[in-house]
Protein backbone atom coordinates (compact mmCIF):
# COMPACT_ATOMS: atom_id res chain seq x y z
CA UNK A 1 0.00 0.00 0.00
CA UNK A 2 2.93 2.64 0.81
CA UNK A 3 4.06 1.73 -2.88
CA UNK A 4 1.20 2.22 -4.29
CA UNK A 5 0.42 5.57 -2.24
CA UNK A 6 3.46 7.35 -3.80
CA UNK A 7 3.69 5.54 -7.47
CA UNK A 8 1.56 4.83 -10.44
CA UNK A 9 0.40 1.40 -10.42
CA UNK A 10 0.99 0.58 -14.15
CA UNK A 11 4.36 2.70 -14.60
CA UNK A 12 5.54 2.58 -11.01
CA UNK A 13 6.46 6.16 -11.90
CA UNK A 14 6.40 8.65 -8.94
CA UNK A 15 3.00 9.95 -9.08
CA UNK A 16 1.80 14.16 -8.98
CA UNK A 17 1.14 13.77 -5.01
CA UNK A 18 3.97 12.38 -4.13
CA UNK A 19 6.07 15.43 -5.95
CA UNK A 20 3.87 18.15 -4.25
CA UNK A 21 4.12 16.66 -0.84
CA UNK A 22 8.16 16.26 -1.15
CA UNK A 23 8.87 19.38 -3.55
CA UNK A 24 9.74 21.75 -0.54
CA UNK A 25 12.32 19.56 1.02
CA UNK A 26 13.48 17.79 -1.78
CA UNK A 27 14.35 21.01 -3.75
CA UNK A 28 15.38 22.70 -0.52
CA UNK A 29 18.11 20.46 0.02
CA UNK A 30 19.99 20.27 -3.32
CA UNK A 31 23.07 21.68 -3.86
CA UNK A 32 23.61 24.40 -6.54
CA UNK A 33 25.51 21.91 -8.26
CA UNK A 34 22.96 19.14 -7.95
CA UNK A 35 21.11 17.91 -11.52
CA UNK A 36 17.67 16.49 -11.71
CA UNK A 37 15.11 16.07 -13.80
CA UNK A 38 11.43 16.35 -13.28
CA UNK A 39 8.10 15.86 -15.34
CA UNK A 40 4.73 15.91 -14.72
CA UNK A 41 2.81 14.73 -17.75
CA UNK A 42 -0.64 15.41 -18.84
CA UNK A 43 -2.27 14.02 -21.61
CA UNK A 44 -4.22 15.78 -23.75
CA UNK A 45 -7.62 14.09 -24.56
CA UNK A 46 -6.32 10.89 -22.96
CA UNK A 47 -10.39 9.79 -22.13
CA UNK A 48 -10.77 9.44 -26.32
CA UNK A 49 -8.01 7.32 -26.25
CA UNK A 50 -9.62 5.28 -23.85
CA UNK A 51 -13.19 5.54 -25.59
CA UNK A 52 -12.08 4.76 -29.12
CA UNK A 53 -9.52 2.13 -28.65
CA UNK A 54 -10.19 0.67 -25.00
CA UNK A 55 -8.56 0.68 -21.76
CA UNK A 56 -5.68 -2.17 -22.46
CA UNK A 57 -4.48 0.41 -25.12
CA UNK A 58 -4.63 3.34 -22.88
CA UNK A 59 -3.13 1.76 -20.46
CA UNK A 60 -0.55 0.54 -23.06
CA UNK A 61 0.31 4.47 -24.09
CA UNK A 62 0.59 5.47 -20.67
CA UNK A 63 3.28 3.15 -19.96
CA UNK A 64 4.88 4.49 -23.57
CA UNK A 65 4.46 7.97 -21.95
CA UNK A 66 6.06 7.24 -19.10
CA UNK A 67 8.68 5.14 -20.39
CA UNK A 68 9.71 7.86 -22.84
CA UNK A 69 10.00 10.40 -20.33
CA UNK A 70 12.23 8.65 -18.20
CA UNK A 71 14.91 8.65 -20.67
Amino acid sequence: MKFLSKRGYLTKAFNRRWVYKKYDRFFNSLETTDRIKVTLVDINQFKQINDHYGHEVGDRAICEVAENQSR
